[in-house]
């Protein structure tokens, strides 16, 4: 029991497409650092196995949040982008086994089930058979047709921050496989959106079907243009109010920060001494998840002389 993402796929990839979905997730690691997602090995310690062989990770057993009482969660109809940075914050209510939370959050542990992609399904495992089970009259009832011969597999989160990275990769999985990945979740769009978004403005994929529904990315402010100012500050050149209110209400106030009238918006990770590098992620975090037209400013610029685009190529260290 327990919030959980289900997924249908051939025994074997190509290693060209595997390797085509590695490298597009590897990409993405820096982001998840900086909304503090830290993410670990497969029992939740060590390092995460990202190569062109296999995906093995889970979110960090030692993870330094605060230890709390939250158990079994279920994310609410409506949550929140990221990471709560108080988890007793993101409780809002219970259902019958546990807790509901308006925001991805741990209880002092991050790790949950592994999540285990390999290129190739190890021979343990057996495809999927098209008679499903046989009813109290001796009837059978098949499997859809569409995942009979595929092997099928699933990731019990929680709702834990390493959600949203399993939530990424299979969004790019399935832009790369596409029919070949069947993808159903106990989530809806709406706990996949930030995800969907931030494959969306890093990769322009916009393909993603989630229990057999296409899922859309957030857009609210399409063609305004953000200035990165000094520690972080972003100003709407087109000052909005249904544009501020928007994202702050879509992405939390522990993430973006609106500032009166003055159409402006800070990250919470602001510092005037962040190294270049620092501030490059923050302004790639914000347009990632915004969708919006991002540049930063001669003050930033003169720090380092290097085009916006090269923010594609954020790697691992």
């Amino acid at each position: 029991m327990g919030y959980t993402h289900y997924w249908y796929r051939p025994k074997e990839i190509p290693k060209y497409k595997f390797h085509a979905i590695v490298v597009d997730f590897r990409k993405l690691l820096p982001l998840f650092r900086r909304l503090g997602i830290n993410l670990a090995g497969g029992l939740g310690t060590g390092r995460p196995k990202i190569n062109d062989k296999e995906v093995i990770f889970n979110g960090s057993k030692y993870c330094g949040h605060p230890k709390n009482e939250i158990s079994v969660p279920w994310p609410a109809p409506q949550v929140k982008f990221g990471v709560a940075p108080k988890p007793l914050n993101a409780v809002v209510g219970t259902w019958f086994a546990g807790l509901v939370l308006d925001q991805r959050t741990c209880n002092g542990d991050c790790s949950y089930e592994t999540f285990y992609f390999p290129r190739v399904m190890p021979d343990r495992y057996k495809p999927v058979e098209s008679i499903l089970y046989y009813d109290i009259n001796g009837r059978p009832v098949y499997n859809d047709g569409r995942v009979v011969g595929k092997y099928f597999s699933f990731c019990k989160t929680a709702f834990r921050p390493y959600d949203l990275a399993v939530n990424c990769f299979l969004i790019i999985a399935r832009h790369h496989l596409g029919e070949d990945l069947i993808v159903r979740s106990d989530g809806t769009a709406t706990h996949w959106v930030d995800a969907v978004t931030i494959c969306f403005n890093a990769f322009k994929y916009n393909d993603f079907v989630l229990n057999d529904k296409k899922v859309e990315p957030f857009s609210v402010a399409n063609n305004h243009t953000l200035t990165f100012l000094q520690g972080g500050i972003l100003r709407i050149a087109e000052r909005n109010r249904q544009i501020k209110k928007a994202l702050s209400e879509e992405f939390g106030r522990n993430y973006v920060r609106v500032n009166g009238n003055g159409g402006y918006l800070q990250s919470s990770a602001n510092n005037n001494h962040d190294s270049y590098t620092t501030r490059m992620q923050r302004l790639a975090i914000l347009q990632y998840v915004t969708n919006l037209e991002i540049r930063p400013s001669e003050e930033l610029r003169s720090l380092r002389k290097l085009p916006i685009q090269e923010l594609d190529t954020l790697h691992d260290e």
